[in-house]
């Protein structure tokens, strides 16, 4: 299976859940052809399969040759993706730790990992919440939602060795200075993780604390005219202030500004995963503020605030081609 697993080098990107199938589960799917095709059919574009030694040999030799030669056509085109699983000597890497086993002995959706039945795998709450919100369906209920049932499910689908996460936002550095004013006025410094920036930053560190490798986090920010009064120095000084307050180990950031005389060329505001699946946002990360950081603009409602995954547009992409092919001012002291 060299060739399978070459094929598989590099990642689709979307959001999925890490799925274990038991061989009980395999074995009685290889009495029931047609069901067997509707169960692997389901985990298209929604599952990453874990995969122990010799699994793969035991679908193939276990499964009916069509059924089989289904699931190979899947995971070669990626629309079902695996990874390699030691089981529990993984399960001390977040994104190696099983959310769903799939068993045709009868079980409760009890964490962890849930446990289903083949034919129930799409109803599966982990499953189904995740789909719907993908699909814009459902709505995040919160910032933490967002984080853990949109992003990383999105970020755990790559390479780990090629996880990026790119953030445009070009006011992110004005919003973030009048953020740490409020709440030094208020004498607040300590709730500095109600700032959007901070809390995701910090958000993504603990999360990757015990993963086998770290993502890159690129920001691209802009320079203000002299009206704005805000320049590469001044960006520099409010992200010393920012990094000083969490703890960022476990990912790699960098931040980058747009000289202010190109600052038009970045207009958008949003997240994007390895740069084809992302996450548009109304005030970049402004929408992930939470009190006591109070924005002086009335409040953008959760519909409309934590947006499903967009799938970027071959212009979309040539737009963030345009703007890291301009002459960026690196901000020094970043984590690289």
């Amino acid at each position: 299976m060299a060739s399978l697993t070459n094929a598989l080098k590099n990642w689709a990107s979307d959001m999925f859940t890490r799925t274990v199938v038991d061989r009980v589960a395999i074995d009685d799917l290889a009495s029931r052809p047609g069901e067997a095709k509707l169960f692997f059919a389901s985990l298209r574009e929604v599952a990453i399969l874990l995969l122990k030694g010799g699994d793969i040999d035991y679908l193939k030799n276990h499964l009916p040759f069509s059924v089989w030669q289904g699931l190979k056509n899947d995971l070669v085109h990626r629309s079902v993706l695996w990874r390699a699983w030691d089981g529990e000597s993984s399960s001390t890497y977040r994104d190696l730790q099983p959310e769903v086993l799939v068993t045709s002995q009868p079980g409760t959706f009890t964490p962890p990992p849930l446990r289903t039945t083949p034919p129930d795998y799409p109803d599966c709450p982990l499953v189904r919440r995740r789909s719907l919100l993908s699909r814009g369906t459902q709505i995040a209920r919160d910032r933490e939602e967002f984080l853990s049932e949109l992003l990383l499910p999105t970020l755990d689908a790559h390479n780990p060795a090629k996880r990026k996460l790119s953030i445009y936002d070009p006011y992110l550095f004005q919003g973030v200075r009048r953020d740490l004013e409020l709440l030094r006025n208020k004498n607040q410094l300590h709730s500095v993780n109600s700032i959007g920036l901070v809390w995701l930053l910090g958000g993504l560190s603990i999360a990757f604390r015990s993963t086998q490798s770290k993502p890159k986090v690129e920001i691209y920010t802009a320079e203000r005219d002299p009206d704005g009064g805000l320049d590469i120095d001044d960006i520099t000084e409010i992200w010393r202030e920012v990094s000083s307050l969490f703890d960022f180990a476990n990912i790699d950031v960098t931040v980058r500004a747009i000289g202010s005389h190109n600052r038009k060329i970045l207009h958008l505001r949003g997240i994007y995963v390895n740069e084809t699946r992302g996450f548009v946002l109304d005030r970049g990360l402004s929408d992930f503020n939470v009190s006591p950081v109070i924005s002086t603009r009335k409040p953008v409602s959760l519909a409309t605030k934590y947006h499903p995954q967009v799938r970027l547009s071959n212009e979309a992409a040539e737009e963030l081609a345009n703007i890291r092919a301009v002459a960026l001012k690196d901000v020094p002291g970043c984590r690289k």
